[in-house]
């Protein structure tokens, strides 16, 4: 098919989109041929705008269950393969649910580096058993996936924002804990309550 168009600009076009080398062969669907055999640029070509932009370094590398935690929406539905060249094709419903990022995100316990994870399991409904999505994740990541995106311009339109201040009151709490752990381990170390007491003996003397 493709090596029989006449048009050069439109096969330029078609070995472009599928990534083809010129002397090879290769299908195309139904309304894309109709295009194509009278001389014009299928509507989604890739030269009509549909190319994708690079993504972001805070959205590179994402797990499917964190790129779901940072989603403005969740889809439901089923993606199973069509015909001979198993292309995927959706059958049946499909369920839209808006996802409140902000309480995603703050319900996840903040961690110290990309690196450190935490398993999450993702219900469809509450009412569930079992687990739609069950992996770990990556809080910072994620948390840093989610600053990037409240920024843009879609989520702006959809007013999703993200509490940032969520990060001091963490790091607030964590710092207590912490000192509350040390005092609690000094309380019960019998060696430096005896160094605390001859540093409090040498104090009374001089």
């Amino acid at each position: 098919m493709i090596n029989l168009l006449e048009n050069h600009i439109v096969l330029d076009v078609c070995i472009y989109r599928s990534h083809l080398q010129e002397n090879e062969s290769g299908n195309v669907c139904s309304t894309c041929a109709n295009h194509l055999k009278k001389g014009k640029v299928p509507h989604f070509a890739v030269v009509n705008g549909l190319l994708f932009e690079p993504l972001p370094e805070e959205l590179t590398g994402l797990t499917t269950l964190e790129e779901r935690l940072v989603s403005a929406r969740i889809p439901f539905m089923q993606i199973r393969e069509l015909d001979y060249q198993k292309q995927l094709g959706l059958k049946g419903n499909c369920d839209n649910v808006p996802i409140d990022i902000n309480k995603t995100v703050t319900c996840l316990p903040r961690m110290d580096s990309e690196d450190d994870t935490l398993l999450v399991q993702l219900m469809r409904r509450m009412s569930d058993k079992t687990p739609y999505a069950f992996e770990n994740v990556r809080p910072e990541k994620v948390f840093n996936a989610a600053k990037y995106l409240v920024n843009t311009q879609l989520y702006k339109q959809h007013k999703i924002s993200l509490h940032e201040n969520w990060l001091k009151q963490f790091h607030d709490q964590t710092n207590d804990a912490i000192t509350d752990s040390v005092s609690s381990s000094n309380e019960d170390d019998p060696i430096q309550q005896a160094v605390d007491e001859d540093d409090l003996t040498d104090q009374q003397e001089t």
